[in-house]
């Protein structure tokens, strides 16, 4: 099976006039526990090969199983956040542990804590300002009602504007909103988001060429967000395909990704 096994490195890049510097980030989604070489060096040292300026994580790093042990995610993410800056916005595995202490034996809270020792920043519906950079690093976290099975759920604006109240600091910065899950990017551009980081999707699963990806996480055929570089106006989403696989671990000609993006002052 192609790409279940290995990753590749996706490269883009992003001008915008109200970057104040040039600034490289490493974005992670999806890894759901994998390892890729002993301790997931392959991983941390490609990140250190690359040297960016920040490590952004848009969610599902672990999975939401009792069985699960999330020792080696932790390991990982220690690791990386010993020497580069890394925020960290919730998927809905995250998000689903969190709200279910009663069936996750307390793995959350270990999760959670190990990674707050190690310097990692959560933005759960928060944000921080970069001032160097004048980039405002917003993570959203959705309710599990937006990840529904078969039927996508209808997301209202002010849910947006309620979620993230008073969390963007200055209107001329450029804003970056961690978002798990792809489908709402309307939504998101239309709440003032400049760029959209973005996985859940895995790719589709299995990629037929030109048709994309064949069904998402909620059992959507041929999701319209797939895998890629998406533009709504002035709003660009980039969506990750995502560093591992869970439940179903299926990917045919659809590599995991570890995905690279150059901000440029334009």
């Amino acid at each position: 099976m192609f790409g279940k096994d290995r990753y590749i490195m996706v490269s883009y890049t992003i001008e915008s006039e109200l970057i104040s510097k040039d600034v490289s980030i490493a974005f992670l989604t999806d890894l759901h526990n994998r390892t890729y070489g002993k301790g997931n060096e392959q991983i941390l040292n490609d990140i250190r090969i690359q040297k960016p300026d920040a490590v952004l994580i848009a969610g599902d790093m672990i999975t939401a199983r009792d069985t699960e042990n999330p020792e080696n995610t932790i390991a990982l993410l220690t690791k990386i956040a010993s020497e580069f800056p890394v925020w960290y916005a919730f998927g809905n595995h995250e998000s689903k542990m969190k709200n279910h202490p009663e069936i996750y034996n307390r793995q959350y809270d270990f999760f959670y804590r190990s990674l707050q020792r190690a310097g990692v920043r959560f933005l759960l519906n928060d944000s921080e300002f970069v001032e160097e950079w004048n980039i405002e690093l917003v993570g959203l976290e959705i309710a599990g009602r937006y990840y529904k099975k078969t039927k996508k759920s209808k997301m209202e604006q002010q849910y947006l504007e309620q979620e993230l109240d008073d969390k963007t600091l200055r209107d001329s910065s450029f804003k970056i909103l961690l978002a798990h899950n792809p489908e709402y990017f309307e939504q998101y551009t239309k709440w003032g988001a400049n760029l959209v980081l973005s996985g859940h999707i895995h790719g589709g699963m299995i990629r037929f060429g030109k048709l994309g990806g064949l069904i998402s996480p909620s059992f959507r055929l041929f999701p319209y967000y797939d895998g890629g570089k998406y533009e709504n106006g002035n709003a660009v989403m980039i969506l990750s395909r995502g560093l591992g696989m869970h439940t179903i671990p299926i990917r045919i000609a659809n590599p995991c990704e570890l995905v690279l993006i150059n901000l440029r002052k334009k």
